[in-house]
């Protein structure tokens, strides 16, 4: 029985047993659910709200579904990954457990340890990420959405390790539905494979129909790429002025994608003073509670382009400004590589063929 289809009959079942307190439980799991995007907090409220009224009725696979819940709106909405750790590694824990081993939710638990871990620190903990994907692919054979789940998993651990031809390589297996769409972008991007790249964001764009984050991630996409590509400059403007006027609306914190879309798009316009105010804002807008890697990442970015501009005093504040961000990852030779290539002038974001 899949998620949806336990929670139809359980509520068909409080339903007709005039139950109104596991009624409740479906409504705060729907209330949470509506709202998550617009107001990730109170979203996380109501989730725990769930979670205390699912452990005072003894209903265990109504606690792990809130708690995934919770996990997964830090994991995403809120950013805050220092959470999400302490969250999904205590469930992960929990879901093992006799009275919880046969709840639904339980491969979405394990789902959410590996995304903390690939968005927390995906070259520290590699060998922990391939562990429980492997037992996912066990436990999920014959499922093939959570297939398509874990082939994008793999190709964004490939990616944010700078292993692009594996990267692709899985990432090209997500497409059938279009579920890979960003992952795929982001690679086509980071080989400098623009064409490709701007292939694929066009592509996004006609599914990203239902969340307004993702429309306006795949507009400032398609805009950057249109730049990159000597593509219609009318068509470019009007998406990425769309997408900012998104952006200015989002209440959460837009990961560094969509930063890296906006950015990339004024800069090619010949702005690189807008740029930097791009990833100015964003240094300003991120967490600290991120997770180190999406922290050293976004100021990578932000070292590159100061190089480019020629900019050696605020280069040298932000590299700076990395090297004390690296002892919080469990393996920072990874990232003093990338350091030694800005030190040495390289200052493009195409970095794979060079580490």
């Amino acid at each position: 029985m899949n998620i949806l289809e336990w929670m139809q009959q359980f509520a068909q079942n409080a339903i007709q047993n005039n139950d109104k307190q596991r009624l409740q439980l479906v409504s705060f799991a729907q209330q949470g659910d509506i709202i998550r995007e617009a107001q990730p907090e109170i979203a996380y409220q109501i989730y725990q709200t769930g979670r205390d009224l699912a452990e005072s009725l003894s209903e265990p696979c109504w606690i792990m579904f809130f708690a995934q819940r919770m996990a997964h709106v830090c994991i995403f909405e809120l950013e805050d990954l220092d959470r999400a750790m302490s969250l999904v590694t205590r469930d992960y824990v929990l879901s093992t457990k006799d009275q919880y081993v046969h709840c639904p939710i339980n491969p979405a638990i394990r789902r959410n340890l590996v995304e903390t871990y690939l968005y927390y620190d995906p070259v520290g903990y590699v060998d922990k990420i391939i562990e429980v994907i492997v037992y996912l692919r066990q436990s999920e054979a014959s499922d093939e959405y959570a297939t398509l789940q874990l082939d994008d998993f793999l190709a964004q651990l490939h990616l944010k390790r700078n292993q692009l031809d594996k990267a692709l390589d899985y990432a090209l297996r997500t497409l059938d539905d279009g579920y890979g769409y960003l992952t795929l972008t982001r690679i086509y991007w980071e080989r400098g494979d623009y064409e490709e790249a701007l292939k694929i964001s066009e592509l996004r764009l006609e599914e990203s129909k239902f969340s307004r984050y993702m429309v306006a991630d795949a507009q400032a996409w398609v805009a950057a790429m249109l730049m990159r590509t000597n593509g219609n400059q009318d068509i470019a403007k009007s998406y990425h002025e769309q997408a900012a006027r998104q952006v200015a609306n989002i209440n959460f914190v837009p990961n560094s994608t969509l930063f890296d879309a906006l950015a990339d798009y004024h800069e090619l316009s010949g702005h690189p003073d807008k740029a930097l105010q791009v990833r100015d804002k964003q240094l300003e807008r991120q967490n600290l509670v991120a997770g180190p890697e999406e922290i050293l990442i976004v100021r990578f970015r932000r070292a590159r382009l100061l190089g480019r501009m020629g900019q050696t005093q605020k280069l040298e504040a932000q590299l700076a400004d990395i090297r004390s961000h690296l002892h919080r990852v469990k393996k920072p030779a990874h990232y003093e590589n990338m350091l030694h290539l800005i030190e040495s002038g390289f200052y493009s974001d195409v970095i794979w063929e060079k580490l």
